[in-house]
């Protein structure tokens, strides 16, 4: 007999199927003033980005913005987000706004040895056309003095298209780093 712990979670051999995850591209990438994936895979209702050791030329934003038609929407209230910010200094705050024309994932990124972002990206119904493409998020990265950082939160593209591609980019100049594109099956 299982632990019931384990029945509960479906670890007992039961019917619980938490997806699988399928490599669907990487890219690693130096100099890049944007990072397209342009091949979200057929049939996923989620994606996971993770992006490791990104580094942006001082005090940038990191954003995202989507793709329909292989066309990158930068209308100026498509996306929406909220996230808290921790910080060891013992600052923390919110930064959320309801009308941007990109996903702004993280700030002020410093271009100092040591300073880049480490972290993950879901992303959820980018292939459903009848849908809101929704994402969390959870970054760590170290900025000025040095500062360690965490950032989670979500994001919205605020309209009903089927996606065909997400861009990473910078605020401004370029980023260096390897960020990996998966699709979970079966959620």
């Amino acid at each position: 007999m299982a632990p019931l712990g384990a029945a509960r979670f479906g670890l007992s051999g039961g019917a619980l199927d938490l997806g699988s995850l399928e490599l669907i591209e990487t890219i690693s990438f130096s100099g890049a003033s944007t990072v397209d994936f342009d091949d979200l895979g057929s049939n996923y209702n989620v994606h996971l980005f993770t992006c490791s050791n990104v580094n942006l030329a001082d005090n940038r934003d990191q954003n995202v913005r989507v793709k329909v038609g292989g066309t990158v929407q930068t209308g100026a209230s498509d996306y929406a987000r909220a996230y808290q910010i921790n910080r060891s200094d013992d600052v923390g705050y919110e930064d959320k706004d309801p009308d941007l024309n990109r996903l702004r994932i993280n700030a002020e990124i410093g271009a100092a040895t040591g300073e880049s972002w480490n972290g993950y990206m879901y992303m959820y119904y980018a292939l459903d056309s009848g849908r809101f493409t929704h994402f969390t998020q959870h970054l760590t990265q170290i900025i000025f003095y040095p500062h360690y950082v965490s950032t989670f939160g979500n994001g919205l593209y605020q309209q009903t298209n089927t996606l065909s591609g997400v861009q990473f980019s910078p605020s401004s100049s370029t980023m260096t780093g390897k960020i990996s594109l998966y699709g979970i099956k079966g959620t």
